[in-house]
């Protein structure tokens, strides 16, 4: 994607859908990890999310993100930020192509440096 074809903003999380073809999971320890870290430093990553339409109500779908939202609500978060994908060429099979991508692409941690650090 390309930076004019996104724009960031923060949205109400009660306006975020989960994406139910989403992938991932996460096990509890993890996202209680995630849970404290945000509360420590707030969202350091926006969500990923796709405009929808609900009959007259705008909506949207969370692309990458799903965890980060579920510890948003657990903290109390009204808001949370985002990117919005606007590109009205996005497909439907870009979103799924995306929502696996953001669901592969990830470090791995290297036991030498965790040592070091």
């Amino acid at each position: 994607m390309k930076p004019d074809s996104m724009l960031r903003e923060e949205i109400s999380i009660d306006l975020l859908d989960p994406n139910p073809d989403n992938p991932n999971t996460m096990s509890a320890k993890s996202f209680n990890l995630l849970v404290d870290n945000i509360a420590r430093m707030g969202f350091t990553d926006p969500i990923l999310v796709r405009k929808t339409q609900i009959g007259a109500s705008v909506r949207y779908r969370i692309v990458g993100g799903h965890h980060r939202v579920e510890a948003g609500k657990v903290l109390g978060y009204t808001k949370v930020p985002c990117t919005i994908i606007v590109d009205e060429s996005f497909t439907e099979d870009e979103e799924k192509f995306q929502l696996m991508r953001h669901n592969i692409i990830k470090g791995k941690l290297s036991a030498e440096k965790f040592v070091a650090l």
